[in-house]
């Protein structure tokens, strides 16, 4: 899964340079943005017949810091957004491999 991949990646930040290691954390960050909107449409929109009017909905854990327990958020679905977000999700993955390019020991 992508929070493993993220979790290893953060672990070895350390060893790179900071400016690299700051794009490689950006982009990670809106990876894992863009990943929990797709999440949120593909694995909740089901229910509905086309994507006219769908919405998807999840139950999201809510942290103990502001008192546990847990809440359903909803997420508007079109063919747009989730194509726009498969789209960030393509481009994230080309820019992720061009920084991997610059470290010298991943080649």
């Amino acid at each position: 899964p992508a929070s493993q991949v993220s979790g290893q990646v953060d672990k070895r930040l350390h060893l790179i340079d900071d400016a690299l290691a700051v794009r490689v954390r950006a982009a990670l960050a809106r990876a894992k943005d863009a990943l929990d909107r797709r999440n949120a449409v593909v694995h909740s929109v089901w229910p509905n017949p086309g994507l006219d009017a769908a919405q998807g909905w999840r139950s999201r854990r809510m942290p103990k810091s502001v008192g546990g327990g847990s809440e359903i958020t909803w997420t508007p679905a079109s063919a747009q957004t989730l194509t726009a977000d498969i789209t960030e999700l393509v481009d994230l993955s080309t820019e992720l491999m061009q920084i991997v390019n610059q470290i010298p020991s991943a080649r």
